[in-house]
């Protein structure tokens, strides 16, 4: 996560400059291919200043990935993934606020290339099977639904179809 000196900054100017450099770096490219010489020209900081925010590129990436999933009100780490409808509805809200948002391109290129070189959540938790299952399917869905806009209705029936059985056992 970014330095206290970063999420201290008093130019606020600065600051979203940053923020605004970040998610152009990495709405447009991979992570694998984002630089920070990108970042810092559109940003107009120093590369040092760079690093005195950040340790590395992934954690440029990690910062501003929380930040738009805060900033879309979407803390999916407390998301019930017991609850098969709880879970469709947390989904279908997240879409839809994604999807006419400047972050959509962020949660693509995540989707897309990105989710393979993070940590991956759902294994770090404790789940049942179940929730387990739910929390698989769901991300699944997502990410087709990112890299596919086009038939997210047709990802979100399959979805609703393959937790039919957990509905019942809720």
């Amino acid at each position: 996560m970014p330095s206290k000196t970063f999420l201290n900054l008093k130019n606020t100017d600065k600051k979203q400059r940053i923020n605004q450099a970040l998610l152009l770096e990495f709405s447009q490219y991979p992570l694998a291919q984002a630089q920070v010489a990108r970042i810092i020209k559109n940003a107009g900081i120093a590369r040092g200043a760079f690093y005195q925010y950040f340790d590395n590129l992934t954690d440029a990436y990690q910062y501003l990935l929380q930040k738009a999933l805060t900033d879309i009100h979407a803390d999916l780490s407390k998301t019930n993934y017991q609850n098969p409808t709880y879970l469709l509805d947390k989904m279908t809200t997240f879409i839809n606020q994604v999807s006419n948002n400047d972050y959509f391109n962020l949660f693509k290129m995540h989707f897309k290339y990105n989710e393979v070189m993070l940590p991956d959540y759902i294994s770090k938790q404790r789940l049942s099977t179940q929730a387990w299952v739910l929390a698989t399917l769901s991300h699944a869905t997502l990410r087709d639904i990112f890299i596919d806009k086009a038939h997210q209705t047709t990802y979100l029936q399959r979805f609703q179809e393959a937790i039919k059985p957990f509905k019942e056992d809720y």
